[in-house]
């Protein structure tokens, strides 16, 4: 049975957005077979497409370069959004954790330091939920300016996490 699958409104819009930035509302609209009046509804959200027109759009606006689509968890709720990055963020920090424990771990078979080793195979990997959220957050308020703190400082944290360490 072939997979059934739901767009969401905020990928549908994000993607719209995309494909009217990128070309045209008209092209949009011969594209679809429908008038520019209402491809101009569905960006303003008075009307939503059906589900196969919303599956398209979100398809032909990630072949045409849109950002990936990812799902936070903010207070127990999920919420959609495009990926600005924050999967490699996290796909970075486990990588230089990952090696720091790699290398830990060699360094204390090397010198048969079994305390050591025992403290190395400890070394946590992955972020907690937490974690994430606090770098994505902060992450997305300074991509939009939102901010109060700098890059400098988002970076020193990104380190910190990167090295083990946590805040």
């Amino acid at each position: 049975m072939p997979r059934r699958v739901k767009t969401s409104r905020t990928v549908f819009r994000d993607r719209l957005d995309f494909l009217v930035d990128r070309s045209s509302v008209r092209e949009v609209a011969q594209f679809y077979g429908v008038t520019d009046r209402t491809v101009r509804r569905w960006i303003q959200e008075e009307t939503t497409p059906s589900q196969r027109i919303r599956e398209s759009v979100r398809r032909r606006g990630r072949r045409a370069g849109a950002r990936r689509a990812v799902q936070l968890r903010e207070n127990g709720r999920f919420t959609t959004a495009a990926d600005d990055g924050t999967r490699s963020v996290r796909v970075g920090i486990v990588r230089q954790r990952r090696r720091s424990r790699a290398a830990a771990i060699a360094n204390a078979q090397a010198t048969g330091n079994e305390a050591a080793l025992r403290i190395a195979r400890r070394m946590r990997v992955n972020l907690t939920e937490e974690e994430i959220n606090n770098l994505t957050y902060r992450r997305i308020a300074l991509q939009e300016g939102q901010a109060e703190e700098s890059w400098t400082n988002w970076r020193m944290d990104y380190e910190i996490f990167a090295a083990g360490g946590g805040i």
